[in-house]
């Protein structure tokens, strides 16, 4: 890592960049894996670990262990279980909100990028 001596100048530009390379950095550093995101929202639009392993092709144990995962991740609780089944945490409910809407962007992006690329093979 260079270091620069306290009495030399230093550019706001390179401090700008340097700051949002360490910002974008550390946003994807904030991200939790791919596969416990989609496993938390399939449990929490489908109202169960069992019925997202159904819908995911997955055995629950697997999108349960994904669950647990995003929950360490975290350090939240993002679902409690309780015995008529699992019911998301108010935390819970809050981060199915906000990546709901960033998971449908990326569906949809996919899928408008296949379009594309079907279009261009014709």
């Amino acid at each position: 890592m260079q270091t620069v001596p306290s009495s030399a100048p230093v550019s706001t530009h390179d401090t700008t960049e340097s700051s949002d390379a360490a910002a974008q950095l550390l946003s994807r550093r904030a991200l939790p894996p791919f596969v416990t995101l989609r496993a938390f929202d399939a449990i929490a639009r489908l109202g169960g670990v069992r019925k997202a392993a159904q819908y995911l092709c997955r055995d629950h144990a697997v999108v349960s262990r994904h669950l647990r995962a995003i929950e360490v991740w975290t350090g939240t609780q993002l679902i409690r279980r309780t015995p008529a089944g699992s019911v998301l945490t108010e935390d819970g409910v809050r981060y199915h909100r906000d990546i709901a809407s960033a998971l449908d962007l990326i569906a949809r992006a996919t899928v408008d990028l296949i379009k594309r690329g079907s279009q261009s093979q014709s």
